[in-house]
């Protein structure tokens, strides 16, 4: 077990300050480099957070030797990009959501790992989060039965300035993509690949999604998805079975508790603790994994990551989105 790790920032924008302030509670991390195009913006971001270096470029970033682990915070169009050139730098990488623009470039991504013995995992913060665990654990120990439908929604009211990154198609923009990834997620966690995919989308008219619903046909089970920038959601989650359900509250891709509810509509609150703002799980994760030599995470295996891509891959062509490239 290594004392400390090295860890270093690659795009220090307003995701990044979530996970620099889990990082301080976490003992083996220690808070290094961060590296942005511009040198004043990096040395804003090291100051506030207590960062050693700021770097003005990428490059410079990922040629120190001293990091061990980068964390790639950049519009989701630069996540393939940096990753692989994080990889051949021979450095772990822990890279935001969603992996990358399409299914295509999670492979080249996950070839870029193994032929350069890296760790890579995508920092889908919401599969670590101590309220996931015990959904399985609730599941498999056949509190609600036989999962029969599972909903999930996630919508909110974005800025539309069409320059702004969530409504701009050259930066990977869209409902899905930001936020979509979530529920879609939870559905796949919880029944895995489906058998049919029908889904629809409202596109602006730089067609990308502004509001996203898909439904999921599964052998014995279906699902839906909701997702928007234009209006604001439950953000809730429901897994009902044969013998009851599980209601995750409002921000369910947060730390939250669960309401279990059996057919008679008896209620029973699941509380569940936790610690800092919920990125540490994360970050612990890949710290736990390099302590043990492994190369990706068990509980977010690299073809978790595959699959949920090439999902979101059929659901943007059935809809119509168009992206650069």
């Amino acid at each position: 077990m290594k004392e400390f790790y090295n860890w270093a920032v690659l795009g220090p924008g307003r995701i990044a300050n979530k996970l620099a302030d889990s990082l301080k509670i976490l003992p083996q991390a220690k808070l290094y480099a961060v590296g942005s195009r511009a040198l004043e913006r990096a040395q804003e971001f090291a100051d506030r957070h207590g960062f050693e270096k700021a770097y003005g470029s990428y490059d410079e970033l990922m040629n120190d030797p001293e990091i061990d682990i980068i964390y790639i915070s950049t519009p989701h169009i630069g996540h393939a990009k940096y990753a692989i050139e994080c990889l051949k730098h021979k450095k772990a990488v822990l890279c935001e959501k969603p992996f990358a623009m399409n299914s295509g470039l999670v492979k080249e991504m996950i070839a870029a790992a193994k032929e350069n013995n890296q760790f890579l995992m995508e920092a889908l913060w919401t599969r670590f989060l101590p309220h996931i665990d015990k959904i399985s654990q609730l599941i498999t120990e056949g509190k609600i039965g036989e999962i029969k439908i599972v909903e999930a929604d996630f919508g909110f009211i974005g800025n539309p300035d069409p320059t702004w990154r969530v409504f701009n198609p050259a930066l990977g923009g869209g409902s899905l993509l930001d936020v979509g990834i979530y529920p879609l997620f939870l559905i796949l966690h919880l029944l895995g690949t489906p058998d049919k995919i029908s889904s629809f989308a409202q596109l602006s008219e730089h067609k990308i999604d502004e509001a996203c619903t898909a439904i999921f046909k599964y052998e014995k089970a279906i699902a839906t998805m909701h997702s928007s920038i234009i209006t604001k959601t439950k953000t809730e989650a429901n897994i009902f079975g044969s013998e009851g359900r599980l209601r995750l509250l409002g921000r369910f891709f947060n730390p939250t508790d669960i309401v279990y509810y059996d057919n008679e509509e008896n209620s029973e609150k699941i509380h569940i603790p936790f610690e800092g703002n919920g990125f540490n799980y994360q970050a612990q994760e890949v710290m736990s994994c390099l302590d043990k030599g492994l190369k990706e995470s068990p509980k977010w295996p690299l073809q978790s990551s595959l699959a949920l891509s090439e999902t979101m891959d059929k659901i943007i062509e059935q809809c119509g989105m168009v992206y650069p490239d």
